[in-house]
């Protein structure tokens, strides 16, 4: 039985797209093909796996901030 993963992705203008990935591998590789579909770089776009922590990319006004 494969693992699947929710990948959840936030642009920096709002933006919204979520994914389910059968392997970990493609989290990586589906953030940066999203972000540059985009037209911003990785490091800009907020991205969660799960239910994790959700990262927030450096054009997040909170990104520096811990709750």
């Amino acid at each position: 039985m494969s693992e699947t993963l929710n990948l959840k992705l936030w642009g920096p203008d709002g933006q919204f797209q979520e994914f389910e990935l059968t392997d970990r591998t493609e989290v990586v590789t589906t953030l940066v093909t999203w972000s540059k579909e985009l037209g911003c770089g990785p490091n800009d776009v907020d991205y969660q796996v799960d239910n994790g922590l959700r990262i927030m990319g450096a054009c997040n006004p909170y990104a520096g901030e811990v709750d």
